[in-house]
């Protein structure tokens, strides 16, 4: 009789300590997976913005340098909305693996006005007010992909 009495309570604290222990490991996945979804999407929204950033500067620095040499800078018959020549060494310089595209180009000032850059679901919006001197970034997360290309 001893022997059941006591193989019973090992069992019941035995279910006990399962129990708690799949309840905690349910609690932390419920809270740790949309935390590291998060975490994630912010690290890739960065480094999108930080390769927009790298291209806008780029686009600038090429903008002098196809001045000086009388190259056109944009093609708007042209996806991208730049040169082929512009679009290669911008890409190469920046090491950016999205698509940047050249919406307009400030002649007065000699810079980008407007450009779009997306990679993955994030889309960045640059955009120059010559008036202030100021730059606008916004960033943008898609939800739905549609496939237009047929």
């Amino acid at each position: 009789m001893q022997q059941s009495y006591e193989s019973l309570v090992y069992t019941n604290k035995y279910k006990r300590a399962r129990n708690i222990a799949l309840l905690t490991l349910l609690i932390c996945i419920v809270v740790l997976a949309p935390t590291l979804w998060i975490w994630d999407q912010s690290i890739q929204e960065r480094q999108t913005l930080r390769e927009a950033k790298n291209i806008v500067l780029n686009m600038n620095y090429l903008g002098i340098e196809y001045l000086g040499t009388g190259e056109s800078i944009s093609d708007y018959t042209r996806k991208s909305g730049m040169s082929r020549n512009m679009e290669d060494e911008v890409i190469s310089y920046s090491g950016a693996e999205g698509q940047a595209n050249l919406v307009s180009w400030d002649t007065s000032n000699n810079c980008v006005a407007t450009m779009n850059y997306q990679k993955g679901r994030f889309l960045i919006a640059y955009q120059y007010d010559a008036k202030n001197d100021a730059d606008t970034w916004h960033v943008y997360w898609r939800l739905h992909t549609y496939d237009n290309e047929e």
